[in-house]
């Protein structure tokens, strides 16, 4: 990790709570995503949990920044990077 941070990003899975038979505590270990819903936690395997790179200290979190939509101003930046990229 850069120590001027980087990008964050978050990917969705969900599971219906509604679901005949959910298996979203399973499924989260499967694909090594963090869950937001504490009472999967007691759920899930423990080395997941204890996995920092499934689970970052907040010392790795913290200079992480979501990327902020530009709006109007997309298309100057993807005509100033297009040619970056050599595309």
């Amino acid at each position: 990790m850069p120590r001027e941070g980087s990008g964050l990003w978050v990917d969705v899975m969900l599971v219906s709570d509604q679901a005949p038979n959910p298996p979203g505590a399973q499924l989260s270990d499967f694909v090594h995503y963090v869950s937001p819903n504490a009472p999967a936690k007691p759920l899930l395997v423990k080395a997941a949990l204890d996995n920092p790179a499934i689970y970052p200290p907040a010392a790795v979190m913290d200079p992480l920044k979501y990327l902020q939509d530009i709006g109007p101003a997309a298309p100057v930046y993807d005509e100033v990077w297009t040619p970056v990229k050599g595309e």
